[in-house]
Formats: C-alpha cells, sequence, structure tokens
C-alpha cells in the first residue's frame, strides 16, 4: 500500500481515504509493539511527529508497519531456533546419562 501511495495513484488522493488508511497504520504499530520490546523511541513520539493526516506521513507510517511486520517474524524465527536447539541439548544430554 506504501507503494501505491508513493506513485501518487490517483484513488489515494481522498482525505478521507487517507485518514482512514493512516489510522490503520497507527493502529497497527499499536498492536505490533504491543506484542514485541519497546524500542528506544516511543511509539508516542512517532505519532507525534507524523501527527498530520497527508500522504507522506501515512507512507512512513506503512513503511514501520512493514518493518515491525518483518521484525517480528525474524524475532520469531530466532525464538523456534533457540527453542529447537535448548530441546536438541536436553534430549541429548538426557541420553548421554543412560
Amino acid at each position: 500500500m506504501s507503494s501505491m501511495l508513493k506513485k501518487n495513484s490517483k484513488s489515494y488522493k481522498s482525505s478521507k481515504l487517507l485518514e482512514e488508511i493512516h489510522e490503520k497504520a497507527k493502529n497497527t504499530l499499536l498492536v505490533l509493539t504491543k506484542n514485541m520490546v519497546c524500542g528506544d523511541v516511543p511509539l508516542l513520539k512517532i505519532f507525534e511527529m507524523y501527527s498530520e493526516i497527508n500522504r507522506e506521513n501515512a507512507i512512513v507510517l506503512l513503511l514501520r508497519c512493514k518493518k515491525m511486520y518483518e521484525a517480528r517474524h525474524d524475532v520469531r524465527r530466532l525464538l523456534v531456533f533457540f527453542l529447537e536447539k535448548n530441546v536438541n541439548i536436553i534430549l541429548l544430554y538426557l541420553f548421554s546419562n543412560i
């Protein structure tokens, strides 16, 4: 969606649509941030910086959403990897003591 906004698509020039996209992007960031460890920049500061409802701010918020989804995916992969390694280490320990 951010790429469509960047391309200045005529269908995304409506202020009502931009307001809806802006609000959904903010809500997405809220949910993703609550599900992850908070970063160095508080989310409220980000919302303050991009509070004006316009095309550029909607693009920035959507790009931040994309980065948060990517980060969430990366964290999940790492956690699964570490969990699998821990299980293998525990099994190896248990079977080596038999």
